[in-house]
């Protein structure tokens, strides 16, 4: 399979026009995501994500708390060990949604602290065992990785 310019093997049929417009759009996107929720929208509309968030945890069983803690909690105690090595902890998304929708989900969910927009992928294409190689490619077969997720996951790590 021929990698396209977006990793992905349903943009081998836009144009360079639409590429571009599409790289510009994810561009954007990214660097909004990396100034965090807090600093997009009114003040009204912060509130009202937080009490989402809120709503959201709370729904899920604290889920959305445990997972930036866990994030959080593996960061701070192999960042230590990584760095002596001279590499550093990197923590990835892979989704089955689409990328943009998928950004907007992780700055609603806090997890954009703990995972950078481009460490985001979209398996929407290629499918999740791809995506997965196409990660193992990216970082090495050296590094460690964790998937955390339903049962198609499991036997993928």
């Amino acid at each position: 399979m021929g990698a396209s310019p977006l990793g992905s093997p349903a943009c081998g049929s836009l144009d360079a026009a639409s590429l571009t417009k599409l790289a510009y759009r994810y561009r954007r996107i990214a660097k909004l995501c990396s100034f965090g929720l807090q600093a997009l929208g009114t003040a009204a509309e912060r509130s009202e994500w937080e009490a989402l968030y809120g709503e959201t945890d709370a729904l899920t069983g604290g889920w959305l708390s445990h997972a930036c803690a866990l994030l959080g909690d593996c960061t701070s105690q192999l960042a230590g060990a990584a760095e002596q090595e001279g590499r550093e902890v990197t923590h990835v998304a892979v989704t089955s949604g689409q990328l943009v929708p998928s950004l907007a989900k992780l700055l609603l969910f806090k997890l954009g602290a703990h995972i950078a927009s481009e460490h985001v992928w979209s398996s929407r294409h290629c499918g999740k065992a791809a995506c997965f190689e196409l990660v193992r490619q990216r970082f090495g077969a050296a590094c460690s990785y964790v998937a955390i997720g339903g049962p198609l996951c499991r036997w993928l790590v």
